[in-house]
Protein backbone atom coordinates (compact mmCIF):
# COMPACT_ATOMS: atom_id res chain seq x y z
CA UNK A 1 0.00 0.00 0.00
CA UNK A 2 2.94 2.07 0.49
CA UNK A 3 4.21 1.69 -2.81
CA UNK A 4 0.67 3.20 -4.24
CA UNK A 5 0.87 6.57 -2.39
CA UNK A 6 3.06 8.92 -4.55
CA UNK A 7 3.84 11.22 -1.60
CA UNK A 8 5.67 8.03 -0.38
CA UNK A 9 7.57 7.15 -3.33
CA UNK A 10 8.74 10.64 -3.54
CA UNK A 11 10.20 10.65 -0.03
CA UNK A 12 12.29 7.18 -1.07
CA UNK A 13 13.46 8.73 -4.25
CA UNK A 14 14.97 12.21 -2.46
CA UNK A 15 16.77 9.94 -0.07
CA UNK A 16 18.11 7.74 -2.45
CA UNK A 17 18.68 10.96 -4.48
CA UNK A 18 20.68 12.42 -1.19
CA UNK A 19 22.95 9.18 -0.66
CA UNK A 20 23.70 9.22 -4.28
CA UNK A 21 25.22 12.75 -3.73
CA UNK A 22 26.84 12.46 -1.02
CA UNK A 23 28.59 8.92 -2.76
CA UNK A 24 29.67 11.13 -5.65
CA UNK A 25 31.02 13.70 -4.12
CA UNK A 26 33.33 11.89 -1.78
CA UNK A 27 34.62 9.84 -4.24
CA UNK A 28 35.28 12.73 -6.74
CA UNK A 29 37.29 14.46 -4.10
CA UNK A 30 37.65 12.70 -1.09
CA UNK A 31 40.14 14.83 0.64
CA UNK A 32 38.40 18.23 -0.26
CA UNK A 33 38.51 18.95 3.23
CA UNK A 34 42.83 18.51 3.21
CA UNK A 35 43.09 20.38 0.02
CA UNK A 36 44.41 23.24 1.87
CA UNK A 37 47.11 21.21 3.65
CA UNK A 38 50.53 21.59 1.90
CA UNK A 39 52.10 18.65 0.21
CA UNK A 40 54.00 16.17 2.77
CA UNK A 41 55.81 14.25 -0.04
CA UNK A 42 59.26 12.34 0.34
CA UNK A 43 62.47 14.12 -0.58
CA UNK A 44 65.70 12.40 -1.37
CA UNK A 45 69.08 14.25 -2.05
CA UNK A 46 72.18 12.77 -2.51
CA UNK A 47 75.83 14.42 -1.25
CA UNK A 48 79.14 12.59 -2.31
CA UNK A 49 81.49 14.54 -0.63
CA UNK A 50 80.58 14.37 3.00
CA UNK A 51 83.68 14.74 5.20
CA UNK A 52 84.60 12.14 7.37
CA UNK A 53 85.71 13.02 11.26
CA UNK A 54 87.62 11.38 13.94
CA UNK A 55 87.32 11.18 17.21
CA UNK A 56 90.60 9.69 18.78
CA UNK A 57 93.11 10.79 21.05
CA UNK A 58 95.49 11.72 18.25
CA UNK A 59 98.29 12.73 20.22
CA UNK A 60 98.55 9.44 21.31
CA UNK A 61 97.59 7.32 18.48
CA UNK A 62 97.20 8.14 14.43
CA UNK A 63 94.61 5.94 12.15
CA UNK A 64 94.90 4.52 8.53
CA UNK A 65 91.36 3.52 6.55
CA UNK A 66 89.58 6.71 6.67
CA UNK A 67 87.94 8.04 3.63
CA UNK A 68 88.52 11.86 3.31
CA UNK A 69 84.67 11.77 2.23
CA UNK A 70 81.70 9.30 2.35
CA UNK A 71 78.77 9.36 0.18
CA UNK A 72 75.12 10.93 2.28
CA UNK A 73 71.49 10.52 1.46
CA UNK A 74 68.96 12.15 3.22
CA UNK A 75 65.38 11.41 2.86
CA UNK A 76 62.29 13.10 4.26
CA UNK A 77 59.71 16.07 3.79
CA UNK A 78 61.49 18.84 1.32
CA UNK A 79 60.63 21.31 4.11
CA UNK A 80 63.47 19.64 6.51
CA UNK A 81 65.76 18.17 3.26
CA UNK A 82 66.31 21.43 1.60
CA UNK A 83 67.58 23.98 4.24
CA UNK A 84 70.33 20.71 5.47
CA UNK A 85 71.68 20.46 2.16
CA UNK A 86 72.25 23.89 2.18
CA UNK A 87 73.27 24.78 5.55
CA UNK A 88 75.29 21.23 6.28
CA UNK A 89 75.61 21.84 9.92
CA UNK A 90 75.52 17.77 10.35
CA UNK A 91 78.74 15.76 10.95
CA UNK A 92 79.43 12.12 10.06
CA UNK A 93 82.38 10.53 12.28
CA UNK A 94 83.84 7.57 13.20
CA UNK A 95 84.55 7.18 16.72
CA UNK A 96 87.75 5.49 17.58
CA UNK A 97 88.02 6.57 21.39
CA UNK A 98 87.39 3.41 23.13
CA UNK A 99 89.35 0.81 21.07
CA UNK A 100 92.65 -0.06 21.22
CA UNK A 101 95.68 -0.27 18.72
CA UNK A 102 94.85 -2.63 16.18
CA UNK A 103 92.53 -3.46 13.26
CA UNK A 104 88.53 -2.73 13.75
CA UNK A 105 85.67 -2.30 11.50
CA UNK A 106 83.81 0.58 12.90
CA UNK A 107 80.46 1.83 11.57
CA UNK A 108 80.11 5.44 10.54
CA UNK A 109 77.77 7.37 12.67
CA UNK A 110 76.45 10.91 12.62
CA UNK A 111 75.11 14.15 14.64
CA UNK A 112 72.92 17.25 13.98
CA UNK A 113 70.62 15.16 11.96
CA UNK A 114 67.11 16.83 12.18
CA UNK A 115 64.21 15.03 13.36
CA UNK A 116 61.86 13.63 10.78
CA UNK A 117 64.83 12.97 8.64
CA UNK A 118 66.44 9.48 7.24
CA UNK A 119 70.11 9.52 6.58
CA UNK A 120 71.83 6.33 4.69
CA UNK A 121 75.79 6.78 4.45
CA UNK A 122 77.80 4.73 1.46
CA UNK A 123 79.97 3.22 2.82
CA UNK A 124 78.30 2.27 5.94
CA UNK A 125 81.46 0.34 7.80
CA UNK A 126 85.11 0.73 7.23
CA UNK A 127 88.12 -1.02 8.63
CA UNK A 128 90.59 1.29 9.84
CA UNK A 129 93.80 0.21 11.63
CA UNK A 130 95.00 1.93 15.02
CA UNK A 131 98.89 2.43 15.75
CA UNK A 132 100.36 3.97 18.42
CA UNK A 133 102.23 7.93 17.56
CA UNK A 134 106.01 7.71 17.01
CA UNK A 135 108.28 10.53 16.06
CA UNK A 136 111.63 10.18 14.51
CA UNK A 137 114.77 12.45 13.53
CA UNK A 138 116.13 11.97 10.06
CA UNK A 139 119.07 13.70 8.41
CA UNK A 140 117.87 15.75 5.42
CA UNK A 141 119.68 15.81 1.72
CA UNK A 142 119.35 17.57 -1.72
CA UNK A 143 119.67 16.14 -5.23
CA UNK A 144 120.41 18.42 -7.78
CA UNK A 145 118.40 17.86 -10.92
CA UNK A 146 118.99 18.58 -14.34
CA UNK A 147 122.35 20.10 -13.79
CA UNK A 148 123.61 19.77 -17.78
CA UNK A 149 120.74 22.13 -18.72
CA UNK A 150 121.71 24.99 -16.48
CA UNK A 151 122.73 28.35 -18.61
CA UNK A 152 126.27 28.22 -20.70
CA UNK A 153 128.99 29.34 -18.20
CA UNK A 154 127.12 28.37 -14.92
CA UNK A 155 127.50 25.64 -12.67
CA UNK A 156 126.80 24.96 -9.01
CA UNK A 157 129.83 26.27 -6.59
CA UNK A 158 127.92 25.52 -3.36
CA UNK A 159 124.46 25.02 -1.75
CA UNK A 160 122.89 25.02 1.78
CA UNK A 161 119.25 24.01 3.02
CA UNK A 162 117.69 25.59 6.01
CA UNK A 163 117.10 22.21 7.65
CA UNK A 164 119.69 19.54 7.69
CA UNK A 165 116.85 17.33 10.10
CA UNK A 166 113.65 16.78 10.26
CA UNK A 167 110.93 15.24 12.57
CA UNK A 168 108.18 12.80 11.12
CA UNK A 169 105.73 11.42 13.24
CA UNK A 170 103.31 8.94 12.22
CA UNK A 171 102.86 5.13 13.56
CA UNK A 172 105.99 3.50 14.17
CA UNK A 173 105.38 0.78 11.28
CA UNK A 174 105.36 3.81 9.18
CA UNK A 175 108.56 5.67 11.10
CA UNK A 176 110.53 2.11 10.53
CA UNK A 177 109.81 1.99 6.84
CA UNK A 178 111.54 5.53 6.04
CA UNK A 179 114.88 5.00 3.75
CA UNK A 180 115.78 8.64 3.55
CA UNK A 181 114.27 12.26 3.73
CA UNK A 182 115.29 14.75 0.84
CA UNK A 183 114.79 17.57 -1.02
CA UNK A 184 114.90 17.95 -5.03
CA UNK A 185 116.28 21.79 -6.78
CA UNK A 186 116.00 21.68 -10.48
CA UNK A 187 118.04 23.97 -12.20
CA UNK A 188 117.05 23.65 -15.42
CA UNK A 189 117.54 26.58 -17.45
CA UNK A 190 119.16 28.73 -14.46
CA UNK A 191 121.28 31.75 -15.30
CA UNK A 192 121.02 33.19 -11.71
CA UNK A 193 121.38 32.27 -8.20
CA UNK A 194 118.92 30.55 -6.82
CA UNK A 195 117.81 32.47 -2.96
CA UNK A 196 115.67 31.09 -0.51
CA UNK A 197 113.48 28.74 -2.92
CA UNK A 198 111.08 26.47 -0.97
CA UNK A 199 111.04 22.91 -2.12
CA UNK A 200 108.87 20.40 -0.64
CA UNK A 201 110.40 17.61 1.42
CA UNK A 202 109.84 14.02 0.21
CA UNK A 203 109.88 11.16 2.14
Amino acid sequence: NWFQSKWFVRGISLVFAIILYIFVSTSVNPNEQDSTLPSQSSSLHTLDDVPVEVRIDDEQYVVSGIPEAVTVSLEGAPGIVTPTVIQRNFTVYVDLVDLQPGNHTVELQYDNIPEGLNIYIEPKTIDVAIEERATGVFPVTAEILNREDMAAGHEIVQYSISHEQVEITSSQNVIDQIGMVKVYINVAEADESILNREVPVNV
